[in-house]
C-alpha cells in the first residue's frame, strides 16, 4: 500500500509505505508500515485531552517479535487527574498506546514521548504544568517508563492559602516504573510565617516534612494551612489525622470537589480573614474556656480578640503590623486591662 491517508476531525495519519507478506498458508509473514501523525486529538477515560505528532514504524520480520518503534509529541495536553498519582502513568500510558494492548505478549515497544508545551494539570487541590521526557519500552502489556517529568511552577491548594510550587520532578527507571522517585517543594507566606513543604522519595513510601521560618511543630504548620491560626489548641486532633492522611491528600487519585466543601465554601466566602479559635489551654493561670477571633486586614496587618467565657472581664486584644518581613509592631491590652507594645525583628545568620 502507498501513499494512504486518514483524515480524522481533528488530525490525520498518513502512511507513505506499507507492507505486508504472508506465506503459503496464509499467515502474515512480515509487516513494515512507515506511519505519520499529525496533530490528532485523543481523549483517554475523559481524564487525559492531547493532540499527538510524530511518526511511528510497525515491523515484523520472520521467526521475531513485532516491533513498535517512533517518537511522539504532545501538544495542547491537559490532565484532570492527580499527577503524583497512578492514574496519570496509566492515562499517560493508554493515551499513546493503548489500542494495541492485548493483542499478544509479541508486541514491544521503543517509543519516545516528550512534550512540545506542558501537560495542564488542575484538580481542587494541585494546579501545575509539567514537562515530560520519557521512553516507553519492553512489551506492550508490561511497558517500562523511563525518563522524568519536570513541574513548571502551579500550586498545592489549602483552605487558608496555597503553597507554590518552587521545584518538582518525578523520576521513571527500568524496573520500577509503577514506583518513581518523587521530588517537591512548595512554600508560601503564611502571616508572619515562611511555610516550607517537602517531599522526597519513592511513591510507594514518600517522606513528607513541614518547616516554617519563625520556627512551628508540623502539627502547627497543618493548623496554619487549614485555618490561619497557628494556636496551641488547634493542633490536639484534626492536624494530626490530617498529617496521618496527607499523604492520601497529595497522592490519591480523586480528588474531585464534594458537594459538602462547596456547601461549607459557599457558607465561609464571607467570612474569608475572620477565624473563631477555641483554645482549651490557658498559659494565663486565669482558668476557663477561652475563644479569639482573628482578623486578616491585609498580609501584614492582623487583629486578635480572645475573650475567656468564664470571666466577663477577661478580654485580651492584640493588634499586629508587620513593616518588612523581619520586623514586625505589635499593640497589646492583656487580661489584666494592661496595655503594651513589642517589637519583633529576625535575623538570619
Amino acid at each position: 500500500v502507498k501513499n494512504l491517508n486518514v483524515d480524522f476531525n481533528k488530525g490525520s495519519i498518513s502512511c507513505p509505505l506499507a507492507s505486508i507478506r504472508f506465506d503459503s498458508l496464509g499467515n502474515i509473514f512480515s509487516i513494515y508500515a512507515q506511519c505519520s501523525i499529525n496533530k490528532c486529538f485523543l481523549n483517554w477515560s475523559k481524564d487525559f485531552f492531547t493532540t499527538i505528532t510524530g511518526n511511528a514504524c510497525i515491523l515484523k520480520e520472520p521467526k521475531k517479535d513485532e516491533n513498535i518503534k517512533g517518537k511522539l509529541v504532545l501538544e495542547n495536553s491537559q490532565f484532570k487527574q492527580n499527577i503524583f498519582s497512578s492514574a496519570f502513568e496509566k492515562n499517560l500510558i493508554g493515551a499513546t498506546v493503548g489500542q494495541f494492548k492485548g493483542e499478544g505478549q509479541g508486541l514491544l515497544l521503543d517509543l519516545e514521548i516528550n512534550t512540545a508545551d506542558p501537560i495542564r494539570v488542575k484538580t481542587p487541590f494541585i494546579n501545575t504544568k509539567a514537562h515530560c521526557s520519557l521512553t516507553l519500552k519492553n512489551n506492550i502489556n508490561n511497558p517500562e517508563i523511563n525518563g522524568e517529568i519536570k513541574l513548571e511552577g502551579g500550586t498545592l491548594v489549602f483552605p487558608y492559602k496555597p503553597l507554590n510550587i518552587i521545584k518538582g520532578q518525578m523520576h521513571f527507571v527500568p524496573g520500577q516504573s509503577n514506583d518513581p522517585f518523587i521530588e517537591l517543594e512548595a512554600k508560601n507566606r503564611l502571616k508572619k510565617y515562611n511555610v516550607t513543604l517537602r517531599i522526597d522519595g519513592y511513591l510507594s513510601q514518600p517522606h513528607i516534612t513541614l518547616s516554617s521560618y519563625p520556627a512551628l511543630s508540623q502539627e502547627q504548620i497543618v493548623a496554619l494551612l487549614l485555618a490561619g491560626a497557628e494556636g496551641e489548641s488547634l493542633n490536639i486532633v484534626m492536624p494530626a489525622l490530617i498529617m496521618q492522611n496527607l499523604k492520601n491528600i497529595i497522592f490519591g487519585n480523586e480528588q474531585s470537589k464534594s458537594k459538602v466543601d462547596k456547601y461549607f465554601s459557599a457558607i465561609l466566602k464571607p467570612l474569608k480573614h475572620v477565624r473563631f479559635v477555641p483554645r482549651f489551654t490557658d498559659q494565663t493561670g486565669r482558668g476557663g474556656l477561652r475563644g479569639a477571633i482573628e482578623i486578616d486586614v491585609n498580609d501584614r496587618l492582623h487583629g486578635l480578640i480572645e475573650k475567656n467565657f468564664s470571666l466577663s472581664e477577661d478580654t485580651r486584644f492584640e493588634v499586629e503590623y508587620l513593616l518588612s518581613d523581619e520586623v514586625g509592631i505589635k499593640a497589646v491590652k492583656d487580661e489584666r486591662g494592661d496595655i503594651g507594645g513589642e517589637v519583633e525583628m529576625r535575623w538570619k545568620f
